[in-house]
């Protein structure tokens, strides 16, 4: 769908048990507002009534908490009056008076998986308002069930590890990071650095995630086309295999990360900006991870002095301090972030900033055509996300978490 499809309202105190409603129904492919991440310096009921007005569909989570909430009640006699109302009950109480006529979805009972009646009514109700939701959701409904999964076990910081697929092969290898602090973008010292990489800003991961070792391969990307049915992505003739995949947009890595969600029974998704940025820099301030000089970087990176105008299979080039490769090149890698051109409002705890209206997404990391400077750390561009190219690929990450920061 485009822009904002579901407005969810819900009693903080219910945070928990809303959630794993909110990642199924993004899952799906719906751009779903609710004020879990509510951004700093801007007046809570200005961006909630913004999105309140947008919101082509409003869930209204009734709990014995929720029904005594002056803000829940108010959202839902607005949704009520605009013909947009969608009640959801997630335990046994009555609704407010003014409600008490509106027929609910019970999702009392409900354990994650699609195939659940309540789930499959809340679908139908919200397709009405909203429409059946995106080619995201095409890889399977196995997706919804793994939104709604425990937080994965944590490993070691720097600990490499893949989980197993249903079918009995292996993901990709994941590489646990640490939790810690950075200064995101480039100083206003930096004289090749580009407007949009500042104001230089302190970002904070406060739990660790795991992030890709390498970008996603041909041979992973394959199977996943090969179950789906999808049409696999070309390879202009340089190889499959270990071979960064191209040619897929933002879209196309969505579905994917989907698909492996239901294969491992965890919740893979892409980076933020601000995750691949911290696993780009593995500790560094300079402009590469590997220091200020740019001729070691023809040591840690494919670009367009060396790569012979192609890609070249993942791992090749030195990892950075923390066991990454790839990071400066080889191929551009989508984020999960809309685009902004600068860093002015900025989330500064390492969720990714998304825009209710939409638009385009981020690349990062510089591909093999680029020269150095494209594949600083801090270097950004922006790209329509239904578009693939032959220097773009992506990376997957796995969180305590999903990351994600309304705009």
């Amino acid at each position: 769908m485009g822009g904002l499809d579901i407005f969810i309202s819900y009693a903080r105190k219910d945070l928990s048990r809303v959630e794993p409603i909110a990642r199924a129904l993004e899952s799906l492919g719906y751009g779903v507002w609710w004020d879990a991440d509510l951004r700093a310096g801007r007046r809570f009921d200005e961006e909630i009534e913004r999105a309140l007005a947008a919101a082509r569909c409003v869930l209204v989570v009734w709990t014995a908490t929720s029904v005594q909430r002056q803000w829940v009640r108010a959202e839902a006699a607005e949704a009520l009056d605009a013909n947009k109302l969608v009640p959801v009950f997630l335990e046994p109480v009555k609704p407010p008076l003014y409600f008490r006529h509106v027929h609910g979805v019970d999702l009392g009972g409900w354990d994650g998986r699609p195939e659940h009646g309540g789930f499959q009514r809340l679908r139908r109700d919200i397709a009405e308002l909203a429409g059946p939701g995106t080619d995201a959701g095409d890889a399977g409904p196995e997706m919804v069930w793994a939104a709604a999964l425990p937080p994965p076990k944590v490993g070691e910081p720097g600990s490499v590890f893949h989980d197993q697929l249903k079918d009995g092969g292996q993901g990709p290898q994941m590489v646990w990071l640490p939790p810690g602090g950075f200064l995101m973008g480039s100083p206003d010292t930096d004289k090749v650095a580009d407007a949009d990489e500042r104001p230089q800003h302190e970002v904070r991961i406060a739990r660790p995630f795991a992030i890709g070792r390498f970008p996603v391969t041909f041979a992973d990307y394959d199977r996943f086309c090969v179950v789906a049915g999808r049409e696999k992505p070309g390879d202009r003739g340089w190889g499959r295999d270990r071979y960064p995949v191209i040619n897929v947009s933002w879209k196309d890595a969505v579905a994917y990360c989907l698909w492996l969600s239901g294969q491992t029974g965890r919740t893979y998704r892409l980076p933020s900006e601000a995750e691949l940025e911290y696993a780009c820099r593995a500790g560094t301030q300079t402009r590469w991870s590997c220091g200020d000089d740019e001729k070691a970087l023809a040591d840690h990176a494919w670009f367009d002095g060396n790569s012979g105008g192609k890609t070249h299979p993942v791992g090749e080039k030195a990892a950075n301090p923390w066991g990454l490769h790839d990071m400066h090149g080889n191929v551009w890698e989508w984020v999960q972030d809309h685009w902004h051109d600068n860093y002015q409002g900025a989330p500064d705890d390492g969720r990714a900033w998304d825009d209710i209206s939409g638009g385009w997404r981020v690349l990062r990391g510089g591909g093999w055509i680029d020269e150095v400077q494209s594949r600083r750390s801090a270097c950004r561009t922006l790209v329509d996300p239904g578009l693939h190219f032959p220097d773009a690929g992506f990376r997957l990450a796995l969180g305590l978490e999903p990351a994600s920061q309304p705009g």
